[in-house]
């Protein structure tokens, strides 16, 4: 399954880059957040819940870093199992990219080239 999602914020890129250098503000936007420790800068383990219609799965996932372009784009793979629900693991390679508007900062998230999201 492939995931992108495109949308604005209306402050400026270097805003949205110090926010998204901070893995405790934005797992504060991520729906389903359960835990989230900061090990090193480039490595965070997380546990998360979600829901796919009727069914129910929490996952535990090492989250890596791979690559910054300071006010650009930060690139990171996520690697987990389930630990509750739903039997299944899961591995996504993601970027998110920042441009600059007219209004704010456009924020790209999708795979990473062909990386995409695995469910098994």
């Amino acid at each position: 399954m492939k995931l992108r999602e495109e949308f604005e914020v209306a402050q400026p890129v270097a805003d949205v880059w110090a926010f998204l250098d901070r893995p405790e503000a934005v797992a504060g936007c991520v729906p389903g957040v359960e835990q989230l420790s900061v090990l090193t800068p480039d490595d965070i383990d997380v546990r998360v819940k979600q829901s796919v219609g009727p069914m129910n799965a929490t996952f535990a996932a090492s989250v890596r870093i791979t690559d910054r372009e300071p006010e650009r784009r930060m690139a990171f793979t996520a690697v987990g199992k389930s630990v509750r629900g739903a039997a299944g693991n899961v591995r996504a390679e993601v970027v998110v990219g920042l441009r600059a508007s007219a209004t704010g900062t456009v924020v790209d998230v999708g795979p990473e080239a062909d990386g995409q999201l695995v469910l098994s």
